[in-house]
Formats: C-alpha cells, structure tokens, sequence
C-alpha cells in the first residue's frame, strides 16, 4: 500500500478526497462534504509531500501538494469506479 494513500486514509476526518496516481490507480477516501479531486504525475510527489508533514505536521498537507506535480480538477473529468 502507498505510504501517502494509507497517511490519508487515518488522517482524513472530515471530507473526500478522489485521487488518482501517477500509475493511473484511483482512490476516494473519506466521505461527504467538502470534496478534493487530485491527479497525481509525479511519481515522487506524494513522498515529498509525506516529508514535509512528517517536518511540518499534517497542517502543511494542501501547500505541499500544490508544490508538487498534481492537478486539481472537477468530479466530472475523473473516470468512474
């Protein structure tokens, strides 16, 4: 299991995130109200986003990925499960 995939699974309270990987796996995690659409293409994005909250702590989450390679879009571009 992806490091990044398994620190959002615990740590997501509030919310869903659909995200999709470089290798094209898609994932939702959480449920309901307010909703994130990342793709992910850059296979070390998600580990140098795991990095800065390992320094920085969970809050630095959403800087650090639009820091890194990934494109926010809307539910209705990502494929269906």
């Amino acid at each position: 299991m992806n490091l990044f995939i398994e620190y959002l699974r615990r740590n997501l309270h509030h919310g869903s995130i659909a995200l999709v990987t470089p290798d094209g796996s898609h994932y939702v995690l959480g449920h309901g109200q307010p909703e994130a659409h990342w793709i992910f293409t850059d296979p070390q994005a998600m580990n140098r986003i795991l990095r800065c909250v390992s320094v920085l702590g969970p809050g630095c989450v959403s800087c650090a990925a639009r820091e890194a390679s990934w494109s926010r879009t809307d539910s209705s571009s990502l494929p269906s499960s």
